[in-house]
């Protein structure tokens, strides 16, 4: 295998990512229309080509590759170079951790290997800087209880064209909610002291969810979809 093939491969794979990522961040977009719509059929055929799109793009480049390279599939110690490659033209982008995934998946598919632990260890997230951070999550110091105000900012996390049929009663309902859960969990005095929640709803099927966390004054912290 001559030096630059790993150059290559690398330039190639990152190519064949930006393409995928394109499409994928596409799909939420018509996702987010047919979940106002109750267009409920496209919601589900959405939901599944979303699926299908990673596994897609993996089979095809992991088979050209090999097709491509052949001396790649008799040298799978020679992978690492590929993915040194593929880390310099990558790591100081937002979604650095995606792309080394999507190498990481092209790998296992070649040398039909399996998982390992370190291979999604990333921390492209601590590189943000204040303003990425405030575009991806915002953050609500909580008193306690929770507020009828906080859940009324969770519940504006993602902007719909189309109003809440009745957002004083969702609210109601969800502040009962998480108080109820909130009691049955922490013990006596204990209480989060915040709530951060991204800044995107996420669909799946006929669903869409807002996703988000409690931070506890001990570090300590806990999901909140």
């Amino acid at each position: 295998m001559t030096e630059n093939i790993p150059v290559q491969i690398a330039e190639h794979a990152l190519e064949k990512f930006n393409e995928f990522y394109d499409e994928f961040l596409g799909v939420p977009i018509r996702a987010k229309h047919a979940f106002e719509n109750r267009y409920h059929r496209e919601s589900l055929r959405l939901s599944n080509a979303r699926l299908q799109l990673y596994s897609k793009s993996i089979n095809r480049e992991s088979a050209f590759i090999a097709r491509l390279y052949p001396a790649i599939k008799k040298a799978e110690a020679r992978w690492q170079e590929v993915e040194e490659q593929f880390r310099l033209l990558t790591d100081t982008v937002y979604h650095a951790d995606l792309a080394q995934a999507y190498l990481h998946s092209i790998r296992r598919k070649l040398y039909v290997s399996e998982w390992r632990v370190e291979d999604y260890y990333s921390d492209s997230s601590s590189k943000l800087s204040a303003g990425q951070k405030e575009q991806c999550y915002f953050y609500i110091p909580l008193t306690v209880p929770v507020q009828v105000s906080d859940i009324r900012a969770i519940l504006r996390v993602e902007k719909f064209d189309r109003a809440f049929e009745n957002l004083e009663r969702d609210v109601h309902l969800l502040l009962g909610r998480i108080v109820s859960n909130l009691q049955k969990s922490d013990k006596p005095g204990v209480a989060p002291n915040s709530i951060e929640m991204f800044r995107a709803g996420f669909y799946r099927n006929r669903g869409a969810y807002l996703v988000g966390r409690f931070n506890y004054p001990d570090g300590r912290c806990r999901p909140l979809i």
